[in-house]
């Protein structure tokens, strides 16, 4: 399986014909630098510079940060998986269904919606 790069933010700027400082503006920002040390993965940028992102581009930021997205997720499966096995065994009956849908189907969550509804 291909890994993902950790953000798309250069291929979809460069597809929406947008500046770094055109989207910088569009961020409430002045200057595209901050735009460039994320698109170079130097920064990680905040949960709401990345909503922001997901705003402009009109996209999914599990889409727009897949490789981010998808190395926490894989920690959080193994970590679910080490905790699952260190619980008392009353303990693991109590939420040892929620951790194994967490290691077996994490995006089981998910469910596709309607632009409307979004």
């Amino acid at each position: 399986m291909k890994e993902s790069l950790p953000n798309y933010l250069r291929s979809y700027r460069q597809k929406s014909g947008l500046t770094q400082d055109e989207i910088a503006f569009l961020m409430g920002g002045t200057y595209g630098s901050t735009i460039t040390r994320h698109e170079e993965y130097v920064r990680i940028p905040t949960l709401e510079t990345a909503f922001g992102y997901a705003a402009i581009y009109r996209e999914d930021p599990r889409v727009l940060f897949a490789g981010l997205y998808e190395g926490r997720l894989r920690l959080v499966m193994r970590r679910a998986d080490t905790l699952l096995a260190k619980l008392p065994s009353d303990r693991g009956s109590q939420i040892g269904g929620f951790l194994q849908g967490l290691i077996n189907d994490p995006d089981s969550y998910l469910v596709p919606c309607d632009q409307s509804e979004c």
